[in-house]
């Protein structure tokens, strides 16, 4: 009986018309075993007969179009993945899901409903799943505000997740096309990378009957604020508007028809962000030889930042076999490059191989390396060998940054390069170099010591130079104005990035393209006035210059998020004359977060005088330095901050300024 109640749960109009095929087939028996004869009962059972195959007309064909017509909206308490794993076997033409991340792809619910599209697709059904893009301001912000009510929740690890789970079932499926003799399958990875991940579906059988059309299966990203969840089969949507601190699936779920108003409206907004959001690759073409007609080879590959990052243990053999091997990206590309490795002990490669365990979940068999390919250069470079210089070349490095076509690196403590000494010509010569290498395409990445720093100081006691300070900020006020001369010059202002650290180097850093000047950092002296040694960016030492660079890189902080604070109590300087920190703007208030200011506050505590503060931004005004304030009673200057330093705590106290009137 339990069995019975559960399929009449299930399919309760295939047991209403079975029942009422077996009435029409004893009542028609009834009647012919009376004979058609006069009476009460044989016009019964006849006229019973005739009414219960009226019934039936209905139930098949009038109760569906009455019922779709009365009912246009049904309510859910909460998304079931398990009931909607169920609906993906009665597909016919189409499933399309938009969600920041879907536990429908979970190691629990993944089980049932990724085999379930595996098999639509191959019967024809298109499958189209739109996911939030990880390491985005709405991803952050969707962090943000999911933890506090789910402590220790990861966004971008279940968005990974997901990514890694349909990357799974897109190379199976991707093996089933392939060996069914589908055009232009999915490159499978398990063809170029000996990583035995993938298990195919057995073939099907020679004899077998010729295959139908098959599916489309696509999965993309959007990286834009999305209002609602989506979850279609056929014609039937479930969607639930986001709630901004719940998850979605447990917000009450409302289903509609897809050809109603609100449907239709639902569609249309998928559309368009299916429209601006990006597609996902596992895997990139690469080959090594320019000639028409040579086979790539199918290689993973990470995207961080504005870089490409590729890893293969085919990348790995053709360099061990020939270091100078050149390669050519794409399909068709004619450009060649040459392969960058990530110094194994950097951090840049921990972070990528953080994002290449998300994205590739397989247990590793071993480390991978990771590479990162630049166009080879039409300038010389000294290849194979080693110059000397007894002082910074400056002149030739100007001439080079000049004609700079991808990328320039500039690491020291101030920069003689960038007017350090006042020089307004010198700096002015730097300024039309490095504007002519940006509109060539170079992006620029400049490190300087931060200062008013501990650092700085210690800097400025070595060189025996107490105005260490007003070179750096001769350098930034140099920068700035470079800066603002980008729009004018219709240049991407992302072409130039400048940072500022707080901690000592161990060596200047001058890249161009291909070439590498290095000095090392000596005692009492200026960097500038040492030996210099040039050399190529992929030799040994050019390595280490690079992956030094990218080790302070990814710990400075930019300078776009820095202005100059003073600190003064009833007219007494407050130590320290002027102080570079993390200021930024909400609205018309300023905020700032510094460890500095934190330090001078404190020894200042014992006064009963309140510490005044001047800001750059706003000449003239003065401000109160306020209390620290409380992060749950100001999102908003927390939101600011991880938009603007990328970093969702500023790891010390946050204090406005408040005018002075």
């Amino acid at each position: 009986m339990l069995r019975l109640s559960r399929w009449y749960t299930r399919k309760p109009k295939l047991v209403g018309f079975s029942a009422l095929a077996l009435l029409i087939l004893g009542l028609a028996v009834g009647a012919v075993v009376t004979g058609f004869t006069h009476g009460f009962w044989p016009n019964l059972l006849l006229n019973s007969a005739g009414d219960m195959i009226g019934g039936m007309i209905i139930l098949l064909m009038i109760e569906p179009i009455v019922s779709r017509a009365a009912v246009q909206i049904r309510q859910h308490a909460h998304l079931d993945f398990r009931l909607f794993a169920r609906r993906i076997v009665q597909a016919e033409q189409e499933i399309r899901v938009l969600d920041t991340y879907s536990g429908l792809f979970d190691s629990t619910n993944g089980l049932r409903s990724l085999p379930a599209l595996h098999a639509a697709v191959l019967r024809g059904v298109h499958v189209k799943v739109l996911l939030m893009s990880p390491a985005t301001d709405a991803s952050r912000l969707r962090q943000e505000q999911l933890e506090a009510s789910y402590p220790g929740l990861s966004i971008d690890g279940q968005i990974h997740n997901n990514i890694s789970a349909l990357g799974t079932m897109e190379q199976q499926l991707a093996t089933d096309l392939r060996q069914l003799g589908a055009p232009n399958p999915i490159p499978v990875l398990g063809d170029s990378e000996d990583t035995g991940v993938y298990t195919a579906t057995p073939p099907a059988p020679a004899d077998a009957a010729p295959v139908a059309p098959v599916g489309t299966f696509e999965l993309r990203l959007y990286s834009v604020a999305a209002p609602f969840t989506l979850y279609q089969r056929d014609n039937t949507l479930l969607f639930a508007l986001l709630p901004a601190y719940q998850f979605a699936h447990d917000a009450p779920q409302l289903e509609i028809n897809a050809g109603s108003l609100t449907g239709l409206q639902i569609l249309e907004k998928y559309e368009e962000l299916w429209e601006e959001s990006r597609s996902v690759r596992r895997l990139a073409p690469i080959r090594l030889s320019p000639v028409e007609g040579t086979e790539p080879m199918w290689v993973r590959y990470l995207e961080l930042g504005d870089e490409t990052y590729y890893i293969s243990n085919r990348i790995d053999q053709a360099l061990a076999a020939k270091p100078d091997q050149h390669f050519w990206l794409g399909e068709h590309d004619g450009t060649e490059h040459e392969a960058e490795p990530v110094p194994t002990d950097s951090t840049l490669h921990r972070q990528l191989l953080e994002q290449h365990d998300r994205k590739y979940s397989a247990e590793r068999r071993r480390e991978p390396h990771f590479y990162l390919m630049w166009p080879s250069a039409s300038q010389p470079a000294p290849r194979g060998r080693t110059l000397d210089f007894d002082r910074l070349p400056t002149t030739k490095i100007l001439e080079w940054l000049g004609e700079a076509e991808r990328s320039v690196r500039i690491l020291d403590t101030s920069s003689i390069l960038i007017g350090q000494d006042g020089d307004p010509t010198g700096a002015e010569a730097f300024v039309q170099a490095a504007l002519q290498s940006m509109s060539n395409g170079a992006t620029i990445k400049i490190l300087l010591l931060a200062p008013t720093t501990s650092a700085a100081k210690e800097r400025a006691k070595e060189i025996r130079d107490t105005h260490f300070d007003q070179m750096v900020e001769r350098n930034i006020q140099r920068l700035r104005h470079l800066a603002a001369q980008l729009p004018s010059q219709g240049i991407d202002p992302d072409r130039l990035r400048v940072r500022l650290y707080d901690q000592l180097p161990e060596i200047s850093v001058h890249q161009i393209d291909d070439r590498v000047v290095v000095g090392f950092l000596p005692y009492r002296r200026r960097s500038s006035m040492t030996s210099q040694l040039e050399t190529e960016r992929h030799s040994e030492l050019g390595v280490y210059a690079v992956g030094q660079f990218e080790q302070l890189w990814t710990r400075a902080r930019p300078l776009d998020g820095l202005r100059y604070l003073i600190l003064r109590s009833q007219g007494t300087m407050v130590q320290g004359e002027r102080l570079l920190v993390r200021a930024w703007q909400v609205g018309s208030t300023w905020y700032v977060a510094s460890a500095r200011i934190e330090e001078l506050v404190a020894a200042h505590a014992s006064s009963s005088h309140a510490v005044h503060a001047w800001i750059e931004e706003v000449p003239g005004a003065q401000f109160w330095l306020s209390e620290p304030l409380n992060r749950e009673e100001n999102i908003p200057v927390w939101d600011a901050f991880a938009r603007l330093y990328a970093a969702a705590d500023p790891g010390v106290p946050v204090r406005a300024l408040d005018r002075v009137e």
